[in-house]
């Protein structure tokens, strides 16, 4: 029987420097193999950039058997590296539930991170989310925050209507526009009219995430 910890342990040496491609995908088959979840947590609490970098990747391509791991996964949301904060959005996304609102709310609030692709990454995540997971994020905030409001419009109808989230794409707000993308990407299953639309405004943030999402959108169908 092979050693269950090598891998992990030559993960651990390798995250010094810049760790290996391949050694990711054998420590990642190792977790969809059985091995413990708990073996991944040296990665996710290490102080080597690296390191913690591996553990939120190979936790971000667990699907929901990492579930558990979510207590250890949410402090990561304001993890130093922009890496490793990327990667913990899709963990919140696959694992946080109904329950778990402060997690979500946090998630949310990574639009206005420092990171580009965090930004970008954070869109994607309210994009994709459950209208349950939008509306515990939502009840999380409290109704004295503007992202609250937002939220209240994203998960109502007015935001499945496409004139109305085209319009809200011209707003002089930029926090609207930003949830107007948003609709706009949600909306994409049904019309991509609004992202078109979004592909084409001045803010070259939300031309690449609309662009993003239309070749998503092509690649589905």
């Amino acid at each position: 029987m092979p050693n269950r910890d090598s891998g992990l342990d030559e993960a651990l040496r390798a995250s010094a420097d810049t760790a290996d491609d391949d050694l990711k995908v054998r420590l990642l088959a190792e977790f969809h193999h059985g091995r413990a979840l708990s073996t991944l947590l040296p990665l996710l609490r290490s102080k080597n950039d690296n390191a913690a970098r591996t553990g939120a990747w190979i936790a971000s391509e667990l699907g929901k058997v990492g579930k558990e791991l979510l207590p250890d996964i949410r402090p990561l949301l304001g993890h130093h590296d922009p890496i490793v904060r990327f990667f913990v959005l899709d963990c919140i996304l696959n694992w946080a539930s109904i329950e778990a609102g402060p997690t979500l709310a946090d998630a949310v609030e990574l639009i206005y991170d420092v990171s580009s692709a965090v930004r970008w990454k954070a869109l994607r995540f309210i994009a994709s989310a459950s209208v349950g997971q939008l509306d515990a994020a939502r009840s999380s905030l409290g109704p004295a925050s503007i992202e609250a409001g937002h939220l209240e419009w994203l998960i109502s109808p007015d935001a499945r209507d496409p004139v109305g989230v085209s319009r809200r794409l011209r707003a002089s707000d930029a926090v609207t526009r930003k949830y107007a993308l948003v609709a706009a990407a949600r909306l994409s299953p049904v019309t991509n009219e609004p992202l078109i639309e979004a592909s084409r405004v001045a803010d070259p943030e939300a031309r690449q995430f609309a662009s993003d999402t239309l070749s998503l959108s092509v690649h589905r169908a």
